[in-house]
């Protein structure tokens, strides 16, 4: 668990994940609440929504950008016990 941690806070990982982050959230808060955004009309729940919009794709391209890395370490060392 530490390791997949360890993944998920490198920067090359981080830089990734914040990125895909702000292209995603941003097309699915546009999708789900063009309305409140381009009418300035927001309740709470709304901008939980939105957040959360965000926090999503974050959590996914991190989950996947640390389980590509323990994949590839995992490769790595496999290849290296084969030899």
């Amino acid at each position: 668990m530490k390791q997949f941690f360890r993944y998920v806070a490198q920067k090359n990982s981080l830089k990734k994940s914040v990125k895909i982050a702000l292209l995603v959230g941003t097309i699915l808060a546009l999708i789900n609440h063009a309305g409140a955004i381009f009418g300035w009309s927001f309740t709470t729940t709304m901008i939980f929504q939105i957040v959360l919009d965000y926090f999503v794709p974050f959590g996914v391209a991190s989950y996947s950008a640390a389980m590509e890395l323990i994949y590839a370490n995992h490769v790595e060392k496999r290849e290296k016990n084969d030899t």
